[in-house]
This record gives C-alpha cells, structure tokens and sequence, in this order.
C-alpha cells in the first residue's frame, strides 16, 4: 500500500529526529532537526545521508564564537556543534538580528552548516572535467558590494561562504536576482539539486 503524503512528512521527520537525536542542547538539536527535514522536503535529500552532526568544543576565533561548523576529509563529512553553553546563548540571544542587520541570510547556522555540503558535493561532481573545474572557479566573484546587498554581508567575505549563505537562504525561502544566482555554481551546474534550487530561489 503506498505511503500518504502526511506518512511520507512523518517518516521525513522521524529521519530528521534520528540524525540530530545526539544532540543534548535541545535548541541546537531542534535547528538541527528543521534543517533536516528543509532539505528532505526541498530538495528530496534523506537526513540519512546527511553528513554525520556530533558534539564537540569549538574554539573561538578572531570573529567570536563558532556554534557550528562543517568540515570534509577522507573519513567523511561531519557537521560539529560546540558544546560551549556560552556561545550558544549569545548566538541564540543575536540569530535574528544577525538577519535582519544583513550579516546572515537566515537564522539557522545547521542549515547554513549543511549548505556547506551540498555547494561541495555540487563542486565534486562539477571538477570532474577541465571545463567543469574552469565554471566552479569563476563562481562567486561577484563584487563585494552586489552580495552584501544581494545575499548577506557574510556572504561578501568568500566563495565558500556565498554559497552556504545562498543555498541556506534559498532553502529558508528567500528569492535572489537572476545575477546572482548566475554567479553561482547553481547555474554552472547540471544537477538536478542545483537545477532545482536555482528555480526556487530566482526572483518572480
């Protein structure tokens, strides 16, 4: 018997509570779970093949206090979120102000995390041929001052960051001008996740 569409959002969710469950912080866990199902319900991708997420201490850095971040090596791909009960309340004491003062794109730091991986796998698979590799380097080199505007002031700072910073808004359900999406490895790519984000995000 096939599933209904509130089984298939309920089984999503279940995926999503699953791949956060070792979260303690339970705001940090719920960022982690809707971000999740963002990326079940958007893009069709199971929280199950989501980069592993776990706890750890997060050193601060020159810009403050990291809550969370995403890293890739030959062991796989793993989003950490600090343990530091400090950073974590400072982040969720200034997360919406953050947005509106145009530092960050959304308020969601896992999601923005996770966009991090997808902008990577769509770069693997797209450097796999010269021309490939040619199109992803000349992606985000739009002008510092068009993506402050555009996406975020974060998103100003490097490639990288740009297309966490857009991913995760288009994600979050934000539109962006045909310019900026054209800057993107969404329109160099033939993915069909890029395809399908780049048409979410593009301004009507």
């Amino acid at each position: 018997m096939a599933k209904t569409s509130g089984g298939l959002r309920g089984g999503a969710n279940a995926a999503a509570n699953r791949w956060a469950v070792g979260i303690s912080n339970p705001d940090m866990r719920a960022e982690a779970e809707t971000a999740a199902m963002l990326i079940a319900s958007k893009l069709g991708i199971s929280p199950a093949s989501l980069p592993k997420i776990i706890e750890a201490q997060i050193k601060s850095g020159k810009g403050g206090a990291t809550v969370a971040n995403y890293r890739s090596n030959d062991f796989g791909e793993t989003i950490t979120i600090n343990t530091d009960k400090k950073a974590v309340s400072v982040y969720k004491a200034n997360k919406y102000a953050s947005v509106k003062d145009g530092w960050s794109s959304q308020p969601n730091t896992v999601l923005h995390e996770l966009s991090h991986g997808i902008h990577q796998r769509l770069v693997s698979e797209l450097i796999r041929t010269p021309q490939g590799y040619r199109k992803a380097q000349q992606t985000g080199r739009l002008d510092a001052a068009i993506i402050k505007k555009g996406v975020s002031k974060y998103a100003s700072t490097n490639s990288d960051e740009f297309h966490a910073e857009l991913i995760s808004g288009i994600l979050s359900g934000k539109h962006y001008s045909k310019q900026i999406l054209d800057d993107s490895i969404l329109a160099a790519s033939s993915n069909r996740i890029a395809k399908r984000l780049y048409k979410m995000g593009l301004k009507r």
